[in-house]
């Protein structure tokens, strides 16, 4: 990292914040591949998270029978 150039770095994230986007309207989210840096893609995402008690432990076992419990 002694060599890594921040201020150039600077300048390409400026220079992506800067430039115009087409704005894509989708239905399902785009293969990674699709995405650059001139263009972007609105759509609905929804998540949910389910918080297991002591999840670390139940999953380090690596059996899908009490994966699944």
């Amino acid at each position: 990292m002694n060599n890594f150039d921040y201020k150039a770095s600077k300048e390409r994230v400026y220079k992506i914040l800067d430039t115009p986007l087409k704005v894509n309207q989708v239905d399902n989210i785009p293969n990674n591949p699709q995405f650059t840096d001139n263009n972007s893609y609105r759509g609905w995402v929804s998540s949910i998270f389910i918080d297991i008690v002591d999840s670390t432990n139940l999953f380090k076992k690596n059996d899908p029978n009490v994966s699944v419990e």
